[in-house]
């Protein structure tokens, strides 16, 4: 059996607050300092309001465009972040797919760790040199994983921000099937 765990729509969802946010910005900026004529400006230099103005459009304009490209140019189809089978942990579309499988022979333990903005899966294993090693075509890889093995005793973290499922839930997947496939090596 095969457990695909995918990346939600969490940049979605960011580009159309960012998009609201500039829009609002934007009104409430041209409405105080264009149609508003009554009152002083917040800068007496009508040339300076015209900068932040259009730095304000600019913004907009590049939040529309982030927004185009996640609806028309991007797959429609979410992207599967991890696979969990028979044979252990599988990391298709990040960086961490040049380490290939991560059998279950390997693992010994499965923790979490929270930061500020996310939470991730620390996957312990038996023989971390042997992952590390895995990554020599990756210079930047390598030491990213040495640097993991040396800050959290492990070179495997993966992280679960915009995950359809939250770090807790995918940790206790992984604890029963590797006690399923476990067994059998």
């Amino acid at each position: 059996m095969e457990i695909k765990i995918k990346k939600t729509n969490f940049e979605k969802t960011t580009a159309i607050i960012s998009l609201i946010i500039s829009i609002s910005i934007a009104s409430k900026w041209y409405n105080y300092n264009f149609i508003n004529t009554q009152k002083e400006s917040i800068f007496n230099t009508p040339y300076l309001s015209w900068i932040i103005f259009s730095v304000i459009i600019v913004y907009f304009f590049s939040n529309l465009y982030q927004l185009f490209q996640l609806f028309f140019l991007k797959n429609k189809k979410p992207e599967i972040a991890l696979i969990i089978n028979e044979d252990g942990i599988v990391t298709p579309h990040s960086e961490m797919k040049l380490l290939g499988t991560i059998f279950w022979k390997d693992i010994f333990t499965v923790g979490t760790k929270n930061t500020l903005t996310d939470t991730f899966l620390l996957v312990k294993v038996e023989n971390p040199t042997d992952y590390i090693q895995k990554a020599n075509s990756n210079f930047k890889l390598k030491q990213r994983l040495r640097s993991n093995l040396l800050k959290y005793g492990t070179p495997i973290i993966i992280p679960t921000k915009g995950l359809e499922k939250s770090a807790h839930e995918i940790k206790k997947i992984i604890k029963t099937e590797q006690q399923k496939f476990k067994i059998f090596e």
